[in-house]
């Protein structure tokens, strides 16, 4: 896959299915992938932190980070950071980009979205592992992370009990 076709990939990404599918790469075309290579090549910012490297494509509203192992270029986990107050990420994550929508997108699809409050937090754990994050801006709580799956669903669990004991 050339640069340019890596960002137009990812850009198309629907964020409803994203949650439903886990990870980035499920919701890609059968046969489609991205590298650690392709990624070098197509990323709008690279860092190194550790054994792993992080490579993020920025676009109107938000931006989405893939890391890969550097020893072994495995395709390790992915995140999507969404810039407070742009309408580009309202219409881009659709029912996701409030608490509300997204209960309500579980609900449609008849899944249960657990929830955590966690100091200023809201965060939202579907039945992928993905976790989506929200914040309070004025009366609404506003989608401004999501977390692709890394672990199994019922470690993502236990983690985010243990964090919201500790924060009780």
């Amino acid at each position: 896959m050339e640069s340019p076709q890596v960002k137009q990939a990812l850009r198309a990404i629907s964020f409803e299915e994203y949650v439903q599918k886990g990870t980035l790469p499920r919701c890609f075309p059968e046969g489609m992938s991205i590298t650690l290579e392709q990624a070098n090549v197509a990323a709008d910012e690279v860092w190194e932190d550790g054994g792993a490297k992080v490579f993020s494509f920025n676009y109107e509203g938000y931006s989405v980070n893939i890391t890969f192992c550097c020893d072994s270029a495995a395709y390790l986990f992915d995140s999507v950071d969404i810039w407070s107050g742009t309408e580009a990420g309202a219409s881009k994550f659709g029912h996701l980009y409030t608490l509300e929508g997204a209960r309500g997108l579980a609900g449609q699809l008849g899944i249960n979205l657990l929830g955590f409050q966690i100091e200023d937090e809201y965060v939202g754990l579907f039945p992928s592992a993905v976790t989506v994050h929200y914040l309070k801006r004025g009366n609404k709580w506003n989608l401004v992370k999501a977390a692709g799956a890394y672990r199994s669903y019922e470690d993502t669990l236990a983690s985010l009990q243990r964090i919201a004991n500790v924060c009780d």
